[in-house]
């Protein structure tokens, strides 16, 4: 992958984070990818786990947080 389409995928990946779009989730969540959250006997599996995981965090006073690229996390 390029520099600008690692941009590209890290900018969708924040506004899935940002909107919990079920949309974005089928798109950049693998199914086969396994989440282990704590004080799960279980892990959270695919798009609709990590979707999962984003209820959790907005539940635990994350409601008002969001991401941006505003400070790159990645090189050039």
């Amino acid at each position: 992958m390029t520099a600008e389409t690692n941009k590209l995928v890290m900018r969708r990946f924040l506004e899935f984070i940002n909107t919990a779009s079920e949309k974005l989730a089928q798109e950049l969540i693998s199914a086969d990818a396994i989440f282990h959250v704590p004080r799960r006997r279980e892990p959270l599996r695919g798009p609709t786990g990590y979707l999962a995981i984003i209820g959790m965090m907005r539940g635990e006073n994350f409601a008002r947080r969001s991401f941006s690229t505003a400070t790159p996390v990645f090189a050039n």
